[in-house]
């Protein structure tokens, strides 16, 4: 199974999101909270 992550900012906080595909080989996208605050440029 491949997984890519990338670190988004939603919200004020930073949030990992994880994509992978299932067993039945479905993308599937998961949004995972850091707690850590982030600001925008």
């Amino acid at each position: 199974m491949n997984i890519t992550a990338s670190l988004f900012i939603q919200k004020g906080l930073y949030y990992v999101i994880l994509n992978y595909k299932d067993n039945n080989n479905k993308r599937k996208q998961k949004w995972v909270p850091t707690g850590i605050p982030g600001k925008r440029k």
